[in-house]
């Protein structure tokens, strides 16, 4: 048993190069292009293997410095907050589908792939979420229907430790982590009250971990 509690956690919008040549040619001709995808729970990002769109929903090219963005339309105004920006383009989520990007996993540059589904939102973060199918049943279901699977060769233990020793709750240590991986794959860094997971017994937060499971024919 488990139970929900109230924190303040650190959320980020995450930023994913596009594999330019997958994706269509009204596209490749504003250079290089990001997703721009929101999670709540950072230490995810190094399992990432999809980002989810909000199905039949409208989405923009956001010219931004000297980076051009993908966001839902409606959300654009919150995600460019307080700097300069130009629509370059707004395009249907259908458009967007089966495209391609760089994950940071494990140091190695690996393919993500763009999905949809109802989960995403078009009024929180940035109508993009990040997919770790290791880390969430949501998450799973999403990409199982997919046909994406989860990452076998965990970088995170089950005492929720990485591999090179950060814990996943330290925040600041995981996004420091994540910028050695890639100095721009952070694009904003907020906090956001919400509601968490935790032990019923210890009161400390709870972490989902996907297992390879065994059955035995014992007929």
């Amino acid at each position: 048993p488990g139970s929900y509690r109230d924190v303040t956690d650190t959320t980020i919008v995450a930023q994913f190069k596009a594999l330019n040549e997958t994706l269509p040619s009204f596209l490749q001709g504003f250079g290089d292009v990001h997703f721009l995808a929101w999670t709540t729970t950072p230490w995810t990002l190094v399992h990432n293997k999809a980002i989810c769109l909000k199905p039949n929903s409208n989405y923009a090219i956001v010219q931004n410095g000297n980076y051009n963005y993908i966001v839902h339309e409606d959300l654009v105004t919150k995600v460019f907050s307080n700097t300069s920006f130009n629509i370059l383009r707004v395009m249907k989520t259908s458009e967007l589908l089966g495209y391609k990007y760089f994950t940071y996993f494990n140091t190695v540059q690996a393919e993500g792939i763009i999905v949809e589904d109802k989960e995403a939102s078009s009024k929180l973060g940035t109508g993009l979420i990040h997919l770790a199918p290791n880390h969430g049943y949501v998450d799973y279901q999403i990409c199982k229907a997919n046909n994406i699977g989860f990452i076998t060769d965990s970088y995170l233990d089950t005492k929720g430790y990485y591999k090179n020793g950060i814990h996943i709750f330290n925040t600041t240590k995981v996004l420091e982590f994540l910028e050695s991986l890639n100095p721009d794959c952070i694009y904003k860094e907020e906090t956001i009250r919400h509601s968490y997971p935790h032990c019923w017994r210890h009161k400390t937060p709870l972490i989902t971990l996907a297992t390879e499971q065994y059955f035995l024919d014992l007929d």
